[in-house]
């Protein structure tokens, strides 16, 4: 019994080792693509993690892109 659960963690923590990795690959393509087409000063990324750090704290990592398009929209 004991190695089964062992055998179905350890599935488990590969599959979402792979997914993990799959959504870091997608975040780091939207990065570059954003990079790539905006022109930010140092101090201002640096506020921009900041605040995104605080929002994530906040929301518990849940973020929609309307939140984020509310966000950039207004003068928080």
């Amino acid at each position: 019994m004991l190695e089964s659960m062992k055998g179905i963690v350890k599935t488990s923590e590969n599959h979402l080792a792979r997914l993990l990795f799959k959504i870091a690959v997608e975040m780091a393509k939207l990065e570059n693509m954003l990079a790539a087409i905006n022109d930010m000063d140092e101090a201002t990324m640096r506020r921009l993690h900041i605040r995104c750090v605080n929002e994530v704290k906040k929301i518990n990592g849940i973020l929609t892109m309307e939140d984020a398009v509310r966000y950039q929209r207004s003068d928080e």
